[in-house]
C-alpha cells in the first residue's frame, strides 16, 4: 500500500479491513462503503474508510452456546431446534428447501400444523 497516495485500491482496503476483495466489491456495489471511480477504477480514501469503519462499530455481545443436548444432530445433519415456535418453523422450511427436487411443489402448511 502506497502511503503517499490519498487513494487505496480494493486490495488495499481488503487487507486494511481484513476481509476478502470480493466483499469490498459487494459493499461498494451496494453503496455500503464510501468509494469513488477514477476512470472506471474503484478507489477509496483512507480517511473516509476510517470514518466509515468507526461508524460501523458496535459493542460485542456475549455469545451463548446451546446446552449439549440441543447441539446434537438429527439424521439430516441439521441442528435440532429448541422446542419453540419460530425455530421449528424455520427448521422445517430449511428441510423442505434442502430436500425438495427442482420443479417439485412444496406442500401447503396449514396454521398450527408445523413440525
Amino acid at each position: 500500500m502506497d502511503n503517499e497516495s490519498p487513494y487505496m485500491t480494493v486490495q488495499d482496503v481488503a487487507a486494511y479491513l481484513r476481509v476478502k476483495p470480493k466483499t469490498i466489491y459487494a459493499w461498494a456495489g451496494e453503496g455500503r462503503i464510501p468509494a469513488v471511480k477514477l476512470n472506471s477504477l474503484l478507489r477509496f480514501k483512507r480517511d473516509e474508510i476510517d470514518s466509515w469503519a468507526k461508524s460501523c462499530e458496535r459493542p460485542s455481545r456475549r455469545v451463548t452456546t446451546l446446552p449439549q443436548e440441543r447441539r446434537s444432530r438429527n439424521r439430516t445433519g441439521h441442528s435440532i431446534p429448541p422446542s419453540g415456535g419460530i425455530e421449528r418453523i424455520i427448521d422445517r422450511a430449511k428441510r423442505e428447501v434442502l430436500h425438495s427436487r427442482p420443479g417439485e411443489a412444496r406442500p401447503a402448511v396449514k396454521p398450527g400444523k408445523e413440525g
